[in-house]
């Protein structure tokens, strides 16, 4: 079936359970394919028919990369978006002709989640410029002095009240 579809061939860069991996041969019963870290899988072809495989490079090899980011409630979110846009249009490798997109996913418990989102055609460096657009975001924000928020938690300690602190004031 893979063999007569072709919607898998040499050379196609899939996820296949959760890894990534450039497809080098196709057999009858097997496909090898070769891991980022540059291991061999052998996969037997079943798994490709009867799970869900995400082919980056089916139809071209246009992708989106996506960054979350998350920010302390007191920043000033346009400030925020206005880096955040220009940082991402700024990342080399992301496709001129497809803007970078910013948006608002949540209000969590301890700060505003951001989805930073471009475009790139190279799929099987995803994992490089993910973290290439991470550390441009990082610096971007120690310029403008916009704060990552980190998970906080507010105690208040309750006192419990002693037997003298119980009695009436008889002043």
């Amino acid at each position: 079936i893979l063999l007569t579809e072709r919607t898998i061939k040499p050379g196609d860069i899939l996820e296949v359970e959760k890894r990534v991996v450039r497809v080098t041969r196709m057999g009858l019963r097997a496909t090898v394919a070769r891991t980022r870290d540059d291991q061999d899988l052998i996969i037997p072809n079943s798994i490709l028919v009867q799970s869900t495989v995400t082919n980056f490079t089916l139809r071209d090899s246009i992708f989106r990369l996506r960054a979350i980011v998350c920010v302390s409630y007191d920043s000033d979110l346009t400030l925020v978006i206005r880096v955040l846009r220009e940082t991402a249009s700024s990342m080399e490798g992301r496709l001129a002709d497809r803007d970078p997109r910013v948006l608002l996913t949540d209000f969590a418990d301890s700060a505003v989640v951001l989805e930073v989102a471009v475009w790139s055609e190279d799929p099987w460096h995803a994992r490089v410029s993910k973290s290439a657009l991470y550390e441009a975001i990082w610096w971007a924000f120690k310029r403008a002095s916009i704060v990552i928020a980190y998970p906080q938690l507010d105690v208040h300690v309750i006192r419990p009240s002693t037997p003298a602190e119980d009695q009436p004031d008889e002043s």
